[in-house]
């Protein structure tokens, strides 16, 4: 089965490539994938949705293309809407393929066009798992492509008689150093230290801590001694713990002026 999927989707896709190259895209049918956000080391999982307000699918095919200095490809599976594409089974021909810069997917629901995924919104094709690579602050874009692979797979939607070329929405990874909000020493677990640490800084010490989002216990954006006396209510006086990431190592879920260039005590 295999063998012959290479030769259709290599034949198939030399005529696509072609033809698809001039084709106007056709807002009936996108392909959407998911944008995604993690600390250096960690992993991350995007999801490709499919859009249908056309008309019934018989397959499709693309690829998606990655720096691989900058995410690592770990994993791609078929989501459900793609494992009960056939009248509630798995298609005919599903196939996964995977380089270093890409991955790609080619789907033949029904070999006969009896079975077709009928038109309807968020579609789950694919889930695909990276790890991240990059440096604290880097971006990865995540883009639908030509696959470079053999065979050489273009997107496209096939209704049967003919394929379309699908609007094409691409995501991103940003890769950040995590941090434990009220840690501002880098060290866990959150104790009498971080408050002491945290004053050291405004009235001692000038030197910027090297988390300063650590710091920044009601997450106002700013650390000042109000930042204190939070974290020292929360210790003694039954107060509330600091504001989110708190527990474990995640990115800060507000935007402000403050950064996290290192935070040693996330893995």
């Amino acid at each position: 089965m295999r063998t012959f999927f290479l030769l259709l989707f290599t034949m198939t896709s030399v005529v696509l490539i072609d033809a698809t190259s001039f084709a106007q895209a056709n807002p009936d049918y996108q392909l959407s994938l998911s944008s995604g956000a993690g600390n250096q080391g960690t992993s991350v999982d995007l999801i490709v949705t499919f859009d249908n307000t056309g008309s019934p699918v018989r397959g499709w095919s693309f690829g998606v293309c990655s720096d691989p200095d900058l995410v690592t490809i770990e994993d791609v599976i078929a989501l459900s809407d793609t494992n009960t594409s056939n009248n509630g089974n798995l298609p005919d021909i599903l196939e996964i393929y995977i380089l270093p810069e890409a991955w790609a997917t080619g789907v033949i629901i029904d070999m006969f066009g009896g079975n077709r995924l009928d038109p309807g919104l968020g579609y789950e094709l694919n889930s695909a798992s990276y790890l991240l690579n990059g440096e604290p602050g880097s971006e990865a874009s995540i883009e639908f492509c030509v696959y470079p692979g053999v065979p050489s797979i273009p997107p496209f939607i096939n209704l049967g008689a003919i394929s379309e070329v699908p609007v094409l929405n691409d995501g991103t990874i940003s890769i950040s150093n995590g941090f434990v909000r009220g840690e501002c020493n880098g060290s866990s677990p959150i104790n009498l230290a971080d408050p002491i640490f945290l004053l050291g800084f405004l009235f001692i010490d000038p030197l910027v801590p090297p988390c300063r989002d650590a710091c920044d216990i009601n997450d106002d954006g700013s650390i000042n001694l109000a930042d204190v006396i939070y974290e020292l209510s929360h210790l003694f006086n039954g107060g509330p713990p600091p504001s989110p990431p708190v527990g474990s190592c995640a990115v800060d879920p507000t935007d402000d002026m403050l950064d996290c260039q290192f935070f040693g005590a996330c893995p």
